[in-house]
């Protein structure tokens, strides 16, 4: 009677742990869908879409007059004609559907990379964490595949133990990564930590030496060329092999510029004096962080759940700790890298340690007694309910973020209607457009017939062009008419550039430009004004437009 009360009580378990971690892929799909609010997105649709036109991809500057002889390094072309083809099937809501399922794949894959290796209500835990952690970063960008690409790295990794040529589909994932985000070096960051593990545990001769989940330094050398080979494959080859430490060498000697303009620039510890503990996302991956530390000394002192268990550190999983960390903690945007890593590693290093010890060490008094299918009962019911909190608005009233639940674009955000006004015939043929997002959404209603001053590429617009874009700003804010010697001169049709300006972020270049008389307002809605100079304007007979 006592072995079949066991089993129904084992069996109950087992039932309400798969229905937890299906909760909470679930809900991390659920949180990441918000209304689309990413600028970049539609130069990448228009980029995808002049590349299936043109046949060939883009190795100099296609979309701003100021730049045009620039070099164009697009490692995203993979992910931009993918976007293209979901746009083209979906629209907007195919875009947020399909961020939400990556992020959505990314903790499932966690769950499935470690199986049941730690206790079912503790991963929840772990994962529910990284789940608010990445909805922060629910933006249909090229660091999707990122983030995806590093998970299914990790999950092939563990599981090469018990499967060791699984190691070889490891190339064709970084040839994939290679051809859709910069950030695909950080393959050859894991391969290497996990190199260096191996060569640590020969050395040191561990219990594991010769065991079936340790390759050999000949097949890791194999390996390795196999993974330099497929960073290579790309159509800008090692232009774009070394182009991710070109991007970072520039960003890191020029952040102090771009963090006080662009926020996911702002190193976190920046971030959190100015902002504090406002938002859930930040806090959730700070928790998420302090509970992976702790976890390395847990895996070191508690008992082992294994008695043969050898190494008590993983050293593997610290030095991926360590370089996910410093990444995380240069800059706000590559937080969601360090989320997948972290919970990775938290997992890992609780799983390995006896539950029933951390159980009674960290549990309250009152949880400890509560049985483990009660416990995720309770989990279950408290991730129900946030679900619904999130699809109602209540989630984010609470949290004072202004993400909601929904599959469209977050209304009056983007100058769509201010954008094919201003590419109407006639007009001219370059814009000047304030707030460097809605460069692109100009780009993408009329480029390449049509071009900007600047956009949102960074890895083309240099912080010269940026800064002389501050400049033009300020001056208009003055009503200094001078800022026209800043936008290029005139064209070959004698026009000046439109100016496009953004009625949040450029609401005092607005109210100087007004009263200048040689330029006049022909065009304003709620998100963006168009100028255009006063003779062009009597010309095609478009009126001022009342303040």
């Amino acid at each position: 009677m006592s072995n079949a009360t066991g089993i129904a009580a084992t069996s109950t378990t087992r039932l309400w742990s798969r229905l937890a971690a299906a909760s909470v892929v679930v809900w991390a799909f659920v949180m990441s869908c918000t209304p689309l609010v990413d600028f970049d997105i539609w130069w990448h649709l228009k980029t995808a879409e002049l590349i299936v036109q043109r046949g060939a991809l883009p190795f100099g500057d296609w979309f701003t007059f100021t730049e045009n002889d620039a070099a164009w390094v697009d490692l995203h072309w993979g992910f931009q004609l993918l976007a293209r083809l979901i746009y083209g099937v979906a629209g907007v809501p195919g875009l947020v559907f399909a961020t939400a399922l990556a992020l959505s794949m990314t903790v499932a894959i966690g769950f499935l990379t470690f199986g049941h290796k730690l206790h079912p209500s503790m991963q929840v835990a772990v994962w529910s964490l990284a789940a608010i952690g990445l909805s922060g970063r629910s933006l249909a960008r090229p660091e999707l595949v990122t983030i995806v690409a590093l998970a299914i790295w990790l999950w092939i990794l563990e599981r090469q133990k018990q499967h060791p040529r699984w190691l070889w589909l490891l190339p064709f994932v970084q040839w994939l990564w290679s051809n859709c985000h910069a950030l695909s070096v950080l393959g050859l960051v894991v391969a290497s930590a996990f190199t260096a593990d191996v060569i640590l545990r020969l050395k040191l001769r561990s219990g594991e030496v010769g065991s079936p989940s340790q390759p050999s330094i000949a097949s890791l050398g194999k390996l390795w060329a196999a993974l330099i080979l497929a960073s290579f494959a790309n159509p800008y080859l090692e232009a774009g092999a070394f182009f991710p430490w070109v991007l970072f060498q520039k960003l890191s000697s020029e952040q102090a510029f771009y963090a006080t303009r662009i926020e996911e620039f702002l190193p976190p510890l920046e971030f959190m004096r100015q902002v504090g503990f406002r938002s859930w996302h930040f806090d959730a991956v700070i928790l998420l962080w302090l509970i992976t530390l702790m976890s390395f000394g847990i895996r070191a002192w508690l008992p082992a759940k294994d008695s043969k268990a050898g190494m008590r550190v993983d050293w593997f999983k610290l030095m991926l700790f360590v370089a996910f960390s410093f990444l995380g903690w240069k800059m706000l945007r590559n937080l969601s890298l360090l989320v997948v890593v972290a919970a990775n590693v938290a997992v890992d290093n609780l799983g390995s340690t006896d539950g029933d010890e951390i159980r009674k060490r960290f549990l309250p008094g009152a949880l400890q007694s509560v049985s483990n299918a009660r416990l995720l009962m309770i989990q279950v019911a408290v991730i129900l309910v946030l679900g619904v909190c999130h699809v109602t608005g209540h989630w984010g009233q609470w949290t004072g973020s202004f993400e909601g639940f929904g599959f469209s674009e977050r209304t009056n955000w983007f100058a769509h209607r201010a954008a094919v006004f201003a590419g109407q015939p006639r007009m001219p043929d370059r814009a000047f457009v304030s707030n460097i997002g809605q460069a692109g959404v100009f780009i993408f209603h009329n480029s390449p017939e049509r071009l900007v001053f600047m956009d949102g590429r960074l890895e083309v617009c240099s912080r010269r062009t940026f800064e002389t874009f501050e400049l033009a700003l300020a001056l208009m804010a003055k009503g200094d008419p001078s800022f026209v010697n800043l936008l290029g001169g005139r064209d070959e049709h004698g026009q000046l550039p439109s100016v496009v300006l953004d009625t949040r972020a450029s609401r005092a270049a607005i109210l100087g430009l007004v009263r200048i008389p040689t330029w006049r307002m022909v065009f304003a809605d709620e998100v963006a004004v168009v100028f255009i100079e006063s003779s062009l304007a009597d010309e095609l007979r478009l009126p001022a437009v009342a303040r």
